[in-house]
C-alpha cells in the first residue's frame, strides 16, 4: 500500500463548537465542513472518504475488539 496515515498521535480539538481531529502538529486530519447543499459534511485532507485516514477511524472499532480479544483470550 503506498499511501499511509497521518502519524499520531491524534486528538480531538474543539474552537466555536467545530470539532475536528488534529495530528500532534496540529494539522487536521479531518474536519467539518458545509456542502454546497448546506449539509455537514466531514474533509480528510488525503484521499476524502475512501483516503487512509477515514479507512483509519472506520477500522478503529474492529482493531479495538481484536486488540481487546487478544489480551483476554491470548495472554
Amino acid at each position: 500500500m503506498s499511501e499511509s496515515h497521518t502519524p499520531g498521535p491524534w486528538m480531538l480539538a474543539t474552537s466555536n463548537s467545530w470539532r475536528r481531529f488534529v495530528a500532534h502538529s496540529m494539522t487536521p486530519v479531518c474536519e467539518p465542513i458545509t456542502q454546497n447543499d448546506g449539509h455537514p459534511d466531514l474533509h480528510f485532507r488525503n484521499g476524502g472518504a475512501d483516503g487512509p485516514d477515514a479507512r483509519l477511524l472506520t477500522a478503529a472499532p474492529s482493531m479495538l475488539a481484536a486488540l481487546l480479544y487478544y489480551r483476554d483470550e491470548c495472554t
